[in-house]
């Protein structure tokens, strides 16, 4: 049985930005400069904002993670790793404290990241996914042991 996991490079807001820029200053260039021969470089760039992504696939049946990146949907790196025995998924907590500095104000910026880890072969382990939302992962972790048939452990 294989299990996938998909997750875009790029954020979503970050994705639409680009996307949304991208057609406005097309639009710009075409109608109003007459520059028509920028809006290559502009698609090239919405194509690789939609196009990057990590893929990883656990193969119970090989016993096999695949853990890939794609770019224009082309396999750029990927790495193999075998194991015996799936143990558990494990989520963590991690806390973040640092200090943001501008010119009229200092402000500490203080948030939690969430890190779903899949243990294997007692003791060795793989990170999965890292979300700031606790209910993103919490549901896509369960969702995951849910198929391959393992627990899963919150640690906090």
């Amino acid at each position: 049985m294989n299990v996938k996991l998909v997750d875009n490079y790029f954020s979503e807001t970050l994705k639409w930005t680009i996307i949304i820029g991208s057609l406005t200053a097309s639009v710009y260039f075409i109608f109003i400069e007459s520059y028509e021969w920028t809006i290559l470089p502009l698609i090239i760039i919405v194509l690789l904002v939609i196009s990057t992504k990590y893929s990883l696939t656990i193969d119970t049946d090989r016993k096999t993670i695949i853990d890939s990146f794609y770019i224009l949907w082309i396999k750029v790196r990927s790495e193999k790793i075998t194991f015996s025995t799936l143990n558990r998924i494990r989520l963590d907590k991690e806390r973040h404290i640092y200090n943001a500095n501008t010119r009229s104000t200092d402000r500490q910026v203080d948030f939690n990241e969430y890190i779903g880890t899949l243990e294997y072969d007692y003791g060795r382990s793989y990170e999965l996914a890292r979300k700031m939302e606790y209910q993103d992962i919490a549901e896509m972790m369960k969702s995951v042991a849910d198929q391959l048939g393992i627990s899963m452990v919150r640690t906090f």
